[in-house]
């Protein structure tokens, strides 16, 4: 396995904030962003990749 150090930015710890503190947040944030009309009732599903595991 190499070694691979994967920075930062400060908006990739607002949106692991978000994602992890705010998750109710997450919905309206997709429906501004991406001009999409969820209900916010949709269920959503976490999965960590190789680059972010919540520790």
């Amino acid at each position: 396995m190499e070694n691979i150090k994967i920075t930062s930015t400060p908006y990739d710890d607002v949106f692991r904030t978000l994602l992890n503190d705010c998750s109710s947040l997450i919905i309206p944030m997709i429906n501004e962003v991406f001009g999409e009309h969820y209900s916010g009732q949709e269920k959503i599903t976490f999965s960590p990749n190789k680059h972010f595991l919540n520790q």
